[in-house]
């Protein structure tokens, strides 16, 4: 896949403050709110042959982005029988920039958590639950760059002058809270067209 990936991209030193033409900044509460509005999502299964079984539930789905790193966690509460407990769901979450498509992409790759019994004081694994596939949905959002790569410019003399943008992606960086991405253009003339009818 053509992109951008965090972790390839060489850090900026903290006293360097960058300056960009363009700056797309994803919160971490736009993605946040978006699982909210999914809810509580339930699940189950056997196990002992199909002689017992268990459900779990998973609520407060959360993405959290800190410098260089971006995961995913979830409550999660396991009900079989007598057994009733709460654990953690964890997972990752990539980032990425496609320089070609000018799309952000945020995707929840993995996350899951463990469904395990106590039997007379010995853990019994059970089943590992993915729920990433519940969160399929990928987050995209516009990078920074601008809708046309090119323009042009009536002069007074009736000629035109096209002017060519390029896009040049410095930095997709994961910020504590946020993804940001930046970019800077720059515009070059070509020979003008001939006058118009």
């Amino acid at each position: 896949m053509l992109g951008w990936a965090i972790g390839l991209t060489p850090c900026i030193a903290a006293e360097q403050v960058p300056t960009y033409d363009a700056l797309v900044v994803i919160n971490e509460s736009t993605l946040n709110k978006f699982l909210q509005a999914i809810g509580p999502i339930s699940g189950g299964g056997s196990f002992n042959n199909g002689r017992s079984n268990y459900v779990w539930t998973v609520k407060n789905p959360t993405i959290r982005i800190v410098k260089n790193a971006s995961s995913f966690t979830a409550d999660a509460e396991i009900h079989s029988g007598l057994l009733n407990y709460g654990t953690t769901a964890k997972g990752d979450v990539d980032v990425i920039y496609d320089n070609q498509k000018n799309i952000i992409s945020v995707k929840i790759r993995k996350a899951s958590f463990e469904v395990a019994l106590d039997l007379f004081g010995n853990k019994i694994h059970v089943t590992d639950v993915d729920i990433s596939t519940f969160y399929k949905p990928q987050f995209q959002f516009p990078g920074p760059q601008p809708l046309q790569n090119h323009f042009d410019v009536d002069l007074p003399d009736k000629t035109v002058k096209p002017i060519q943008i390029k896009t040049f992606v410095k930095k997709i960086s994961l910020e504590p809270g946020r993804i940001v991405v930046g970019s800077n253009f720059a515009f070059s003339t070509v020979i003008p067209s001939p006058n118009k009818q």
